[in-house]
């Protein structure tokens, strides 16, 4: 609860220093990163340290996805890889997702039906990748609600797995060795 408060506080801090220095953009913008950059540190450092620490959000056992997912992975240099698919309903025509790594915008761009999006990505090797997907639309199926995890959900598309660095990493938290044919 502490890691997904820092996030929280990570954004309120960064908006503070934005108000008070709005008649110095350059100094607002370089103090916001020094904000980020140390409290994005202490996360990390406390996503090693604590055992069974949260390595996702919003990515449900069947595949599903709220708005904005996030997925904690090894660092290191590949392709990461997204395979999924938009449900088919009118009212996700037209869905956009971006893909972000450690803040980083990778991709942007209207996604329809199944997807596989390859993206280089590099990361330091002792630093974590955190892996954002947000979406531009989503709904609460009719048949999801009430939930058994507590109320209806709110989802915007599938994803069934991650591939990084050898693994591909599974809606339910596992993750196994990729199999090359």
């Amino acid at each position: 609860m502490l890691l997904y408060g820092l996030g929280a506080y990570e954004a309120i801090a960064c908006q503070a220093v934005a108000q008070r220095l709005r008649r110095w953009p350059a100094l607002s913008e370089r103090l916001q990163l020094a904000v980020s950059f140390v409290l994005r540190a202490a996360m990390a450092t406390m996503y090693r340290r604590i055992p069974g620490a949260i390595q996702q959000a919003g990515w449900y056992v069947d595949g599903l996805c709220v708005p904005g997912m996030m997925r904690i992975l090894p660092g290191g240099q590949g392709v990461l890889t997204l395979s999924g698919r938009v449900p088919p309903t009118a009212w996700l025509s037209g869905q956009r997702l971006e893909v972000s790594v450690n803040g980083a915008i990778l991709l942007s761009g209207s996604v329809q039906g199944e997807f596989h999006l390859r993206l280089p990505v590099s990361v330091r090797r002792q630093d974590l990748l955190t892996l954002y997907v947000s979406a531009s639309q989503s709904i609460v199926p009719i048949y999801d609600a009430p939930h058994p995890e507590g109320g209806a959900r709110r989802i915007a598309f599938a994803l069934d797995r991650i591939e990084w660095l050898g693994n591909a990493y599974l809606p339910d938290g596992h993750h196994v060795p990729v199999v090359q044919s």
